[in-house]
């Protein structure tokens, strides 16, 4: 285990976490605020509410209407004003919610580590915000993120499809994976084939297992694409 210095002076030994330890902390998942619109042919599709377009581009909000809410007719530009008005109202209260889920969150957090990765008779010793922040980064482990396989790709096998980045590629790919959320499911099977438990794969340092996960799945990843271009060339010769 990974010994930190207090400050008392005096080492603490720390659990580190399992690299997916952390999924029994109670968590609320609170998503963007989204709303609908409609597009060509009745298509209704949920669209992001930015608030950066205002807080960080400086635009104005949208205002309330002066005239009372039962007295706007539909369709005319205050009935927009006051659509757009509720709308950002209710980002505005979406994020306050996001931002207290989080910070409940980060708080079962902290009480998990101090549970589960001290020994009791030394918690009287974490007396400062250093002691903590200490113990904090001592306990997680630094999670497998997509910019640090895309990164690894470029950096440590040269990797690319037709000049483009391997998920830029994929990106553009009838059919592929839109989001790349299979990042866990990499590092489980990178795990299960290296018969490694949740605690071993949590001592692999995050930059070797992207370079692990990498060389494991790029194969994969190139056949994916190899048959996406084959199957783009015949859907091309049959239109001619």
């Amino acid at each position: 285990m990974p010994a930190v210095i207090l400050s008392d002076g005096e080492p603490l030994e720390v659990r580190t976490l399992g690299i997916f330890e952390l999924d029994v902390v109670e968590r609320q998942h609170i998503g963007p605020y989204t709303y609908p619109i409609e597009l060509l042919g009745d298509i209704v599709k949920q669209a992001e509410w930015d608030l950066s377009k205002y807080e960080e581009l400086g635009r104005e909000p949208p205002s309330k209407p002066k005239t009372p809410e039962h007295k706007i007719e539909e369709g005319t530009e205050e009935w927009y004003q006051l659509r757009d008005w509720k709308r950002y109202e209710t980002a505005l209260w979406h994020r306050k919610e996001q931002n207290e889920a989080a910070a409940q969150f980060a708080e079962n957090v902290c009480e998990y580590i101090l549970l589960n990765c001290i020994e009791s008779e030394h918690l009287n010793r974490i007396v400062t915000e250093g002691d903590w922040e200490k113990i904090y980064i001592a306990a997680l482990v630094p999670p497998l993120t997509m910019s640090l396989i895309i990164e690894t790709l470029k950096t440590t096998y040269n990797a690319s499809f037709d000049n483009k980045d391997i998920f830029e590629a994929m990106d553009k790919a009838k059919g592929g994976s839109g989001e790349y959320n299979h990042i866990r499911l990499w590092e489980n099977m990178f795990a299960n084939e290296m018969k490694l438990s949740d605690l071993e794969l949590a001592t692999i340092p995050v930059e070797e297992r992207a370079r692990r996960v990498c060389a494991m799945m790029l194969n994969n990843w190139l056949e994916f694409l190899e048959i996406d271009k084959s199957r783009k060339r015949r859907e091309a010769g049959a239109n001619h």
